[in-house]
C-alpha cells in the first residue's frame, strides 16, 4: 500500500493561486484536466517551466502530470527540480519517493518517506503505516518492529499486522500469534488479520487454532475463495456433493463471467476443486482442474523465461572469469552460512529440518537476503571485487537482524542456484547443498502445487516448466565443473530409500558427526515457512511419491527429453 498522493485535479485547485495563471489559464488548465487532453497539457505545462520565474510548484505540476502517465523518468527530472526550491514540501517528496520505489531504488525511496514522516512529526498515521509495510517489505523487519514500538501509536488492524508481520520475518511466529490474537480480543478482525493469524498458527503447528479460525470466517463469508482453499487444502471441511457442486459452480461463473476483477479468485477454486477430486481418488477431474487452476495463474502473471535465461546466462559467465575473484581476508565470514538450493519440492524443507536439529545451526528458513543484497548492489551490470564484498556485507547485515547466535547459519532458499557463482566468489567459505529428486515426482510435484508467489509461476505451464528444468540441470552441470567438488548433490530419493547412510555421507562432507535422534526433527516446535510445512511435522516417508503416474498420459509436455 503507498502513501496517499493527490490527484492532479485535486492539486491543480488547491495550488491554483500560487501558479500565477490567469483566469483565462486557469480555466483551460482544469477543462484540459476533466478531459483528459495530455497533448495539449503537456505542451502548457512544459511551457510554464521554461520560464526563469518557474516556482517548485510549476515543476510539481508538471511531474505530478508525468506520474499520473506513468512516465517516470519524465516525471523524476521536475519533480528532483521541484524539490531543489522547496526542499520540505511532502507533497513533493511524496511523489520522488514513489517514484524512486517504482523503480526499485529502495535506499533513496527509504532516505525520503523517513524525511516525510520526520517533517510530519509522526503525526500522519497514514504515513507511519505506510513506513512500517516498507520496511517489511524491503526485509527490514527488526527495523520495522523497533519503529512500530518506539514511534507509533497501534491504532487499527493496519499497523498491528505490520507488526505482525516484523516479528513473523525475524522468526519470532510465536509471539507474534500471541500478539495479533490479543490484538484481536480488543479490536476488529479483518478477513486479511484472520488469514494472517491462520498461517501463523499453521507454522507454529497449530493446525486445530487455525482451522477453527477458518471455520469461523467461513461462516461469515461462505463464498470467499481464499477462505475455502485454505479450508480445503487443511481437508478441514467435509467434501460432500452439495458442497462439491456449489464450488465447481462458482468456478465456472467466475471463468466465463467477463468480471476481471474476479479473475484472481480462479486459482483458490480451480486448486481447491482439484485436491478434493485428489481426495476422492478422480484423477480425470483433478487434472482438468488442476489445469484450469495453472492457467489462470499464468494468465494473471505469465512468467518470462527469455529473461531467466538472460540473467542466468550472465550469472553463468562469473563462474569462468577468475579475474575478480575476491580477496578472502576482506571477506566477512564471522558466520557459516551453507546454502540449501535446488528446484522447489526437491526435498529443501525436510533438509533444513534434518539439520536444525544440529545444535551449532540455525534454520533460518528461506530468505530474500541475498537476491536483496544482488539486485541492491547492482553487481550484475559492474561485477568488481568491491560489489562482491558489498553483497557480502549487506546479506551479513541483514542477517544480524535475525540475532542468531548459532554460528552456523542455514539458508534454504531453493532458487539461490541461480546465484552459485556469487555465492562462491562473495561467501568462498561457504557450503552449498543442491537437493535433487526424481525428475518426474519433482516436476509434477511443482505443477500440481499452488504457488501464491509469481516468482514461482514458471511451475503453471507443461513445457515452460520443462525448459526450466533443463535450464537449471544445465546450470548445476556447468556449476559442477567451475567450482569442481564444491557443490554437494543431496538426494531425497536416496534418504528414503537408504537414510541413515545419505545423511552420513552428507554429515561428513559438513564435517560434524551424525546422530540418528536428528531424524526426531518432526517433533520440533519452530517456525517452518514453506508449502512442505505440513509434511515435516511427519516421520521421513517410507517410499517415495509417484502420484505423477497417474497422470502420465497427460504430461507429455511436462517431461519432454528427460533424461
Amino acid at each position: 500500500m503507498h502513501p496517499i498522493a493527490p490527484k492532479l485535479s485535486d492539486l491543480a485547485k488547491y495550488y491554483m493561486s500560487e501558479l500565477f495563471y490567469d483566469e483565462q489559464k486557469s480555466n483551460l488548465v482544469m477543462s484540459l484536466i476533466q478531459n483528459s487532453d495530455d497533448k495539449r497539457l503537456k505542451v502548457l505545462l512544459e511551457k510554464e517551466v521554461k520560464k526563469r520565474s518557474a516556482k517548485a510548484i510549476d515543476h510539481l505540476f508538471l511531474g505530478h502530470f508525468y506520474f499520473e502517465l506513468n512516465e517516470l523518468e519524465s516525471a523524476q527530472n521536475p519533480l528532483e527540480k521541484a524539490i531543489l526550491i522547496d526542499k520540505n514540501n511532502t507533497v513533493i517528496l511524496t511523489f520522488l519517493g514513489l517514484i524512486y520505489l517504482k523503480k526499485n531504488m529502495h535506499q533513496k525511496s527509504q532516505d525520503i518517506f523517513e524525511k516525510i514522516v520526520d517533517l510530519q512529526e509522526n503525526k500522519n498515521y497514514d504515513m507511519n503505516c505506510f513506513l512500517a509495510e516498507f520496511y517489511n517489505s524491503t526485509f527490514q523487519w527488526r527495523k520495522a518492529y523497533n519503529y512500530i514500538f518506539d514511534k507509533c501509536e497501534v491504532k487499527d488492524e493496519r499497523l498491528a499486522l505490520a507488526n505482525f508481520y516484523a516479528l513473523d520475518g525475524l522468526r519470532r511466529t510465536s509471539r507474534a500469534v500471541r500478539y495479533i490474537s490479543s490484538f484481536h480480543k480488543k479490536n476488529k478482525q479483518s478477513q486479511a488479520g484472520a488469514l494472517a493469524l491462520v498461517n501463523g498458527n499453521l507454522k507454529i503447528n497449530r493446525i486445530s487454532d487455525a482451522v477453527s479460525i477458518l471455520q469461523e470466517q467461513f461462516k461469515k463469508n461462505p463464498d470467499n475463495p481464499q477462505l475455502i482453499w485454505n479450508l480445503v487444502k487443511n481437508n478441514a471441511i467435509d467434501f460432500d456433493e452439495e458442497f462439491i457442486e456449489k464450488l465447481s459452480k462458482q468456478f465456472l461463473t467466475t471463468l466465463t463471467g467477463s468480471d476481471n476483477n474476479s479473475k484472481p479468485q480462479l486459482p483458490y477454486l480451480g486448486f481447491s476443486l482439484a485436491h478434493i477430486y485428489k481426495e476422492l481418488d478422480d484423477a480425470e477431474n483433478e487434472f482438468n482442474f488442476l489445469s484450469s487452476a495453472n492457467d489462470a495463474l499464468w494468465k494473471l502473471n505469465p512468467f518470462d523465461l527469455s529473461n531467466h535465461m538472460s540473467l542466468t546466462d550472465r550469472i553463468m559467465e562469473l563462474g569462468v572469469t577468475k579475474s575478480i575473484y575476491t580477496d578472502k581476508k576482506k571477506i566477512n565470514e564471522n558466520r557459516k552460512i551453507i546454502f540449501i538450493v535446488g528446484m522447489p519440492r526437491s526435498g529443501s524443507t525436510l533438509l533444513e529440518a534434518i539439520l536444525n536439529e544440529v545444535p551449532e545451526f540455525y534454520g533460518a528458513g528461506e530468505l530474500p537476503f541475498l537476491e536483496q543484497s544482488i539486485i541492491s548492489s547492482n553487481i550484475l551490470e559492474n561485477p568488481t571485487k568491491e560489489k562482491f564484498l558489498e553483497v557480502n556485507v549487506k546479506y551479513h547485515s541483514f542477517l544480524e537482524s535475525l540475532e542468531v547466535v548459532q554460528p552456523v547459519i542455514l539458508d534454504k532458499t531453493p532458487l539461490n542456484y541461480r546465484f552459485i557463482p556469487i555465492i562462491k566468489i562473495a561467501f568462498p567459505d561457504s557450503l552449498i547443498v543442491n537437493c535433487t529428486r526424481d525428475a518426474k515426482s519433482n516436476l509434477f510435484s511443482c505443477f500440481e502445487n499452488f504457488w501464491e508467489s509469481p516468482v514461482l509461476n514458471f511451475t503453471c505451464k507443461q513445457d515452460v516448466l520443462n525448459n526450466y528444468f533443463d535450464r537449471y540441470r544445465a546450470l548445476l552441470k556447468v556449476y559442477d565443473l567451475s567450482f569442481e567438488g564444491s557443490i554437494y548433490h543431496f538426494s531425497l530419493n536416496n534418504l528414503i530409500n537408504n537414510r541413515v547412510q545419505e545423511l552420513t555421507n552428507l554429515f561428513d562432507h559438513l564435517n560434524i558427526p551424525f546422530k540418528e535422534k536428528y531424524l526426531e526433527f518432526y517433533k520440533s516446535t519452530r517456525s517452518i515457512s514453506s508449502a512442505s510445512m505440513l509434511q515435516v511435522r511427519q516421520p521421513i516417508f517410507s517410499k517415495v511419491s509417484d502420484r505423477y503416474k497417474v497422470h502420465e498420459k497427460s504430461l507429455g509436455f511436462l517431461f519432454k527429453d528427460l533424461a
